[in-house]
């Protein structure tokens, strides 16, 4: 709440910021604070549970607005004094059944109403409004119109791409329209260039291609698609790649702690600082308790070992052991990858492609917290787990719970972002939870 205030008090005062977007939750009394900030051009809600619209009616010179998480929105009324609006973007919008109020905008360009957040469609009760639009140049439109009548579409023939869902009994028809239409007409051939490769396990290959109706379908490859596609290896060598870090490199692991009411989540975030990199950024830490550094070197191509740390002693072992096998996020196994031919299918050298793990190792009677970049890839079939373990006893040490592998790989040492993370359930005060580790927090 605290953190909201802040924003509310900020927003509620003059500034100078055009350009907008709330990543967090927006409710009303966010909502209500932006009412003053009527010099603004672009806004991009992300998610609500807003339901007023009225303090955005205010903003005048607005060009761009995105209503993302708009679930609770019924009254889009408050958009008809946005004499400026040039592109709008109504996302989850599944309480909306006016659109009217849209065909009092004439500067509209580009119109996006998109699907419910679950994918379920939404509903209007027509789109009349159209009619009004003639110079809308782009229209993404997701809604069932209540009444079947689709014909206020005919109005957009200088639209360069209209991208419309339709449904059964509507008028004219899809195909009328897409006849009719440019837009629709540019849109149906940007969508069946589109074609996707997939690979089967089994060495099996399809195309997901666009059928003649429109709809996405899988089909058989001809021969000579057949041909290029055994030709063409999975992945290529791209400019990115050789700019990955290799050889001896050093920097600096930040863990980070962040909580809400009912998680903790710890974040181990890297910073490759040998050699500089050209990318490089402060670290994007936000809320965040910084609970730890430690420096690290070794080789970018792993194993790279970017935490060690003794944890604090505890009377009871095994509470130890429950407390570091709590990520909730972390998978403990990993199926084995099929065996694949490295020269046809991809060139590991070209890429270095690290996995993080976790464990509890013992060193000498000290139990140690360690976190290492392994490559997995380039494990032998069926050695995956070898691999992890000998990444981690290659320090030094026995381990004695885990390793738990991060929820993610990582392609590229990154600049810095957070490579693992530990969540756990917790309804443990915040100082607490981390004398579990004997830190402090600083910021």
């Amino acid at each position: 709440m605290a953190i909201l205030g802040e924003w509310v008090d900020l927003l509620s005062g003059p500034t100078s910021i055009e350009d907008l977007t709330l990543w967090g939750r927006v409710s009303d009394r966010l909502m209500q604070a932006l009412a003053g900030q009527s010099q603004l051009r672009r806004l991009e809600l992300k998610w609500g549970p807003y339901t007023d619209l009225a303090p955005i009616g205010q903003m005048a010179d607005l060009e761009e607005l995105v209503l993302g998480g708009a679930s609770a929105v019924t009254d889009l009324r408050p958009l008809a004094r946005l004499s400026q609006l040039k592109v709008l973007d109504v996302e989850n919008g599944r309480r909306v059944l006016d659109y009217s109020p849209l065909g009092g905008i004439p500067s509209l360009r580009r119109l996006a109403v998109g699907p419910s957040i679950s994918g379920s469609r939404t509903d209007a009760e027509s789109v009349e409004f159209l009619r009004t639009l003639p110079d809308l140049d782009a229209v993404c439109w997701d809604p069932r119109v209540r009444s079947l009548d689709y014909s206020p579409f005919l109005t957009l023939t200088n639209a360069s791409m209209i991208a419309l869902r339709g449904q059964k009994g509507m008028t004219p028809s899809l195909a009328d329209l897409e006849w009719a239409l440019p837009g629709m007409q540019a849109h149906a051939a940007e969508v069946a260039d589109e074609q996707w490769v997939l690979h089967s396990h089994d060495g099996s290959v399809a195309v997901l291609d666009t059928d003649i109706t429109g709809r996405r379908a899988f089909r058989e490859p001809t021969e000579q698609e057949r041909e290029t596609i055994l030709t063409t290896p999975f992945a290529t060598k791209t400019d990115e790649w050789e700019d990955e870090l290799r050889g001896a490199i050093s920097g600096t692991t930040i863990r980070t702690l962040g909580s809400t009411a009912r998680t903790r989540t710890e974040k181990f975030w890297v910073r490759v600082e040998s050699p500089e990199r050209a990318d490089q950024h402060p670290l994007p830490l936000h809320r965040e308790h910084i609970v730890g550094k430690f420096a690290f070197v070794g080789s970018a191509e792993g194993p790279l070992l970017i935490w060690d740390s003794p944890i604090a002693s505890e009377d009871d072992p095994t509470s130890i052991h429950a407390f570091f096998t709590g990520n909730v996020d972390a998978a403990t196994s990993r199926p084995e990858p099929e065996a694949v031919d490295d020269d046809d299918y991809y060139d590991y050298e070209d890429c270095v492609s690290l996995s993080p793990a976790r464990a509890l190792v013992r060193v000498e009677g000290t139990l140690r917290e360690r976190v290492v970049l392994v490559d997995l890839e380039r494990a032998s079939p069926g050695g995956t787990w070898s691999a992890i373990v000998a990444a981690f006893t290659q320090f030094g040490g026995e381990i004695v719970a885990g390793p738990e592998l991060g929820p993610n790989t990582i392609p590229h040492l990154p600049t810095v972002e957070p490579v693992f993370w530990i969540r756990r359930r917790s309804n443990e005060p915040e100082g607490s939870y981390l004398s579990r580790y004997g830190a402090s927090p600083q910021h």
